[in-house]
């Protein structure tokens, strides 16, 4: 009898660790880019901590789509068609899709009005293209503060010229003609292909513009590109200014964003989602932290000097 009893029990205690195992909530994150690309990691790092802060018994499950590296039309559509694959045998209930290649390559073309619900985050500056939301679909945009930013420079800048430095890109060129509807103002704008590229065209519009807003792309890096820091300290003439804490060793000023709070938000309205919230009741929103970063050898090479209270609210790089 205490045979069978304990048997009982056994099968008792496995059933319901089973049963505890399938209510796990199903997470599927979609990075457009590859692992360690710029902040993706802080933000799926920022994501997970949110989650696991809250009572929510999950299942996370991290695809990349690896389309920075990879730029062709054909490779993006693959990773796409692979995505979908992993949506429909993992059945996710949820799905964060970052950064814009997977709203532009996944959602629209599959998941428009469907059952599989998803929140975006990093998409750049409009969602307007993508005819967000949908049913199923809500996120946060990433937006740079460029009038502030834009204004604060003019102050400094010998004149009025603006130009634009990044990677050839769909997220660059997106970006730029945003900067271009915000600011009300023609830029001068260049996508380059390589590091040669990226150098030329920085000697050029040293002479062509006043003021270099710069993106971060892996050409310029500087941790992957040791000459360019020294190089651009050389060769700058005119003010230069960025979004992105990565390039700070090549620009005077960074009003960054804080990627941090892109994974927070996901992972805070993850988890209204999975408790029951419904998706169409999240309205898409836009982030609102960042940072000034000045580098002081630039800031010195250029002989300009900000007021006290610029520089005692900025964190100076030496």
């Amino acid at each position: 009898m205490r045979v069978i009893f304990s048997f009982f029990i056994m099968v008792l205690f496995q059933s319901l660790l089973f049963s505890a195992v399938l209510e796990k909530k199903r997470i599927l994150y979609i990075d457009s880019y590859h692992l360690n690309y710029g902040a993706s990691e802080d933000i799926i790092t920022t994501f997970i901590n949110t989650l696991n802060k809250s009572k929510i018994n999950y299942d996370l499950k991290i695809i990349r789509m690896d389309t920075k590296r990879n730029k062709s039309e054909a490779f993006k559509q693959n990773a796409a068609i692979k995505a979908k694959k992993v949506i429909e045998i993992y059945k996710p209930d949820l799905v964060i899709a970052a950064e814009d290649n997977a709203s532009k390559y996944l959602i629209v073309p599959y998941y428009k009005n469907s059952k599989v619900p998803f929140l975006f985050i990093g998409v750049n500056e409009s969602v307007k293209e993508y005819g967000f939301p949908y049913e199923n679909v809500t996120g946060q945009v990433e937006v740079t503060l460029i009038k502030p930013l834009i204004s604060l420079l003019k102050q400094y800048s010998k004149g009025s010229r603006i130009a634009y430095l990044n990677d050839n890109t769909l997220t660059s060129k997106k970006t730029s003609l945003s900067f271009e509807k915000k600011l009300g103002v023609k830029i001068q704008k260049h996508f380059i292909n390589s590091k040669q590229e990226w150098k030329d065209a920085f000697l050029e519009l040293q002479e062509t513009s006043d003021i270099l807003l710069l993106g971060l792309n892996t050409f310029s890096n500087t941790k992957k590109n040791k000459d360019i820091g020294a190089f651009v300290l050389k060769n700058t003439k005119i003010i230069t200014a960025s979004w992105d804490k990565g390039n700070i060793e090549i620009s005077l000023i960074v009003y960054s964003k804080n990627p941090k709070e892109y994974g927070e938000w996901a992972g805070k309205q993850a988890i209204k989602i999975l408790n029951g919230k419904k998706l169409s009741l999240i309205k898409i929103s836009e982030n609102k932290k960042g940072k000034v970063y000045i580098n002081a050898r630039i800031m010195k090479k250029l002989k300009i000097l900000f007021p006290f209270e610029i520089l005692d609210n900025s964190i100076i790089i030496k």
